[in-house]
């Protein structure tokens, strides 16, 4: 997958999982949806959120699909960042199957 920011710098992340035919799910419209997995590294992810994406590219078994992103994606990234990092940092209270039942 590339990424390419505002900025003009492109971001490269590569699928760590490896996909067959038994990984498609094929939904009631027929269409075929994969699901890979991109590690990206904080620095990387930062410059995402920073720099807002303009255009993703997705290379496929038959072709290369582009898309055209708008400043909301890099938004929703910068909030569900600051979400787990908050949930992260937060002591977790220790709590048994009985509590509050």
């Amino acid at each position: 997958m590339l990424i390419k920011l505002k900025n003009g710098s492109i971001i490269t992340l590569q699928n760590i999982i490896e996909i067959g035919p038994e990984d498609y799910t094929i939904t009631v419209n027929g269409e075929c949806l994969i699901f890979p997995a991109y590690p990206i590294p904080k620095d990387e992810l930062l410059s995402i959120i920073n720099d807002n994406v303009v255009k993703i590219r997705i290379e496929t078994n038959t072709e290369m699909l582009d898309r055209n992103i708008t400043g909301k994606m890099s938004k929703i990234l910068k909030e569900d960042f600051l979400l787990i990092n908050k949930a992260l940092k937060e002591p977790k209270e220790k709590k048994s199957i009985y509590s509050d039942f």
